[in-house]
């Protein structure tokens, strides 16, 4: 676990949560300690902090053997996701080996042409499904960007250089962003070079119609396409997803009427 964050400049000490999670594992006899993840060049203290050893005491411990690799079925377990809360308590959610890695093939692949040319940068945070979305796009051969902290800092233009720099083909946003973008009269493709860029996907939040005539009109270039997904935690991929080449959405949509999906999942 990391042992502080930083996030909108601001340094947040997470030692006190090491304790917790401590706490809450105390009764597990298979638990056996904490690594603690230094975030800056120096690691903070945590001699406090027991059944827990930092990084380097951790790897010092290796003992240079490769690893052993054992087959799993298709229905292991891999790992659990926790659903966003917005209808209750979150829920803990088990996923399986094979159907993550089948289903994340088939969306990346499949629905999203991702391949080793691609480049893919989802912004987004560890605890989020969005994040093993993310790091998933590797099955394709893509190169992947994490991006650690708040796209608004140093400052609102620092991220969107980052994109045309690193040679972006797939963003992943939100909402919020390009609100923030708006609101500030910025525009992307007035910063950098946008020429690799060609979908960028928006989730987490209702995308407004001003926010879609914005992003076709004024922020991005018109070969770059729009996708307005809705996702899934319980699937640990989207729900509704457009991928398909050379065709955009209207404001108020998620898909084109007719074009992708049956009456079924038409808006009325």
């Amino acid at each position: 676990m990391d042992d502080f964050a930083i996030y909108n400049g601001k340094k947040v000490d997470l030692r006190d949560k090491m304790k917790h999670i401590l706490e809450g594992m105390k009764d597990i006899s298979e638990f056996q300690g904490m690594v603690s993840m230094p975030r800056f060049k120096d690691p903070v203290d945590i001699s406090k902090i027991p059944r827990t050893e930092t990084l380097a005491s951790f790897v010092s411990k290796a003992i240079g053997k490769a690893p052993e690799f054992e087959p799993t079925a298709f229905h292991d377990p891999f790992f659990i996701a926790y659903s966003s809360g917005t209808t209750g308590n979150p829920k803990c959610i088990v996923h399986s080996v094979g159907g993550c890695i089948l289903s994340s093939a088939k969306e990346g692949k499949l629905h999203g042409q991702i391949d080793e040319k691609s480049v893919v940068l989802q912004y987004t945070t560890t605890g989020w499904i969005m994040y093993f979305s993310s790091v998933m796009n590797l099955l394709g051969g893509a190169r992947v960007i994490l991006y650690d902290g708040s796209p608004f800092q140093p400052d609102l233009k620092t991220f969107v250089r980052m994109i045309g720099e690193q040679k972006v083909t797939k963003l992943g946003t939100s909402p919020r962003w390009m609100h923030e973008m708006q609101k500030n009269n910025i525009s992307p493709k007035q910063v950098t070079d946008l020429s690799s860029l060609e979908l960028v996907t928006s989730t987490g939040m209702v995308l407004s119609d001003q926010l879609f005539e914005w992003f076709y009109d004024v922020g991005f270039p018109a070969h770059v396409q729009l996708g307005n997904i809705s996702g899934g935690t319980d699937l640990v991929r989207c729900y509704l997803k457009l991928q398909c080449a050379n065709t955009n959405i209207a404001p108020g949509r998620l898909l084109w009427r007719g074009k992708l999906f049956p009456p079924l999942f038409e808006p009325s």
